[in-house]
C-alpha cells in the first residue's frame, strides 16, 4: 500500500471516530485513542519506540492500533465483505425479540468517554487506579500523568486519554476479570516483564478485545450492522447468550455474561501471544486467530450457565 492511500485511510478513520464520539476538532483538547494514536515519541514504552522506530523507516505514517484494525478490516472484508454472487454462509435471520435485546444491550454498553463529564471522568478515574492496585499490589499508585501507566498497557503517559469509544465499558471488563479471575488477569498482564519489549499491552488489548465482542454483534465502528464472525451463527449464539431469558430488559445479565466473554477472549488472546508474537506487528494475527479460538468455543455452549461454568472450570 503506498503511502499516500495509507495516508487518506487515517484520515478517513479520524473522521469517523470523530463523528462517532461528537468530537470538535477545535476544542484544543488533546486526545488519543485505542485506533488512533497521537501521542509523542517520548510516550511510548521504550521497547514498543525502538521497534516502531524500525517500523517506520518501512512504513511511513505507520499507526499501530490504526494499522491492527486495518488489517484485520480487510480480513473481514475479504471473507465476508462484498457476498453478492458468491456462496458464502448466510447468517440466520435474527427475529425482532433479539433485535430489541441486542439494542438495548448496545445502547447500555457502546457509550463513548466524555472528559467534559466530570462524574464520568472520575468514575472512569477510579477504575484506572483500582487496576493498578490489583496489578501491582505493593506499589503507590502513579500521578495522572506518568510513563509508569505504560507498564499497564496504556499508550502513553495519560490513560484518560486512551479511555474513548469502548473505554468505558472496556475499563468496566477488565476490572471485572481482574477480580473475579485475579489468577488467569496476572498472567494476562504479566506484571512482572513490564520492561519486556514483547510484552502484551494489556490495557490496549482489552480495548480491542471489547471492540471485537461489538463487531462480532454487529455495532463496531469499522463495519456497522453487520457480525464480523467467520461463523454465520456467531451473533444469534452471541445474543442467545447475553438474553438466556429472551427479555430485553435484562440487560445486567447481558451485561454480566459479556464480561465473561471479555475474559475468556483476554485469556485466548494472552495464549495467543505468548505462542505468536515477537513485536507488536503480529498482534493483528494474534486477535485473528483469539477470535476464532472464541467462536469455536461458544458453539458448544447451549447456554449462559455453560459459559460460566466453562469459565469457572478454565480461568480460575
Amino acid at each position: 500500500m503506498d503511502s499516500e492511500l495509507r495516508r487518506r485511510r487515517n484520515r478517513e478513520d479520524d473522521d469517523v471516530a470523530a463523528m462517532i464520539l461528537g468530537e470538535d476538532d477545535d476544542s484544543g483538547e488533546e486526545t488519543s485513542s485505542l485506533l488512533v494514536t497521537k501521542q509523542p515519541t517520548k510516550s511510548i514504552p521504550v521497547g514498543f519506540r525502538t521497534q516502531r522506530a524500525v517500523v517506520q523507516q518501512q512504513l511511513p505514517d505507520w499507526n499501530l492500533y490504526d494499522s491492527i484494525w486495518e488489517l484485520l478490516q480487510d480480513f473481514f472484508t475479504k471473507l465476508w465483505g462484498d457476498t453478492t454472487g458468491s456462496t458464502a454462509p448466510t447468517a440466520p435471520a435474527m427475529d425482532d425479540r433479539s433485535k430489541a435485546a441486542l439494542a438495548v444491550f448496545k445502547q447500555n454498553c457502546n457509550i463513548a468517554f466524555d472528559s467534559n463529564n466530570n462524574q464520568a471522568t472520575a468514575e472512569v478515574t477510579a477504575d484506572i487506579y483500582k487496576l493498578w492496585q490489583l496489578t501491582f499490589p505493593r506499589e503507590p499508585a502513579p500521578e495522572p500523568v506518568s510513563q509508569k501507566w505504560t507498564s499497564l498497557g496504556f499508550q502513553g503517559d495519560h490513560p484518560l486519554r486512551d479511555i474513548r469509544g469502548c473505554g468505558l465499558f472496556g475499563m468496566k471488563q477488565i476490572l471485572f476479570f481482574a477480580q473475579k479471575y485475579p489468577e488467569s488477569f496476572l498472567l494476562c498482564a504479566s506484571p512482572d516483564q513490564r520492561e519486556s519489549d514483547t510484552k502484551m499491552p494489556f490495557v490496549i488489548a482489552g480495548f480491542n478485545v471489547t471492540m471485537g465482542i461489538f463487531e462480532l454483534l454487529g455495532f463496531g465502528w469499522k463495519n456497522p450492522g453487520k457480525s464480523t464472525g467467520k461463523n454465520p451463527g456467531t451473533q444469534l449464539k452471541l445474543v442467545s447468550l447475553l438474553f438466556p431469558t429472551g427479555n430485553p430488559d435484562h440487560v445486567d445479565i447481558a451485561i454480566g455474561a459479556s464480561h465473561e466473554m471479555f475474559s475468556l477472549l483476554m485469556v485466548n488472546v494472552s495464549k495467543r501471544w505468548k505462542e505468536i508474537a515477537k513485536n507488536y506487528l503480529d498482534f493483528p494475527t494474534v486477535i485473528e486467530k483469539a477470535m476464532n479460538d472464541f467462536e469455536a468455543t461458544i458453539q458448544q455452549f447451549t447456554n449462559l450457565e455453560d459459559l460460566i461454568l466453562f469459565n469457572k472450570r478454565h480461568l480460575s
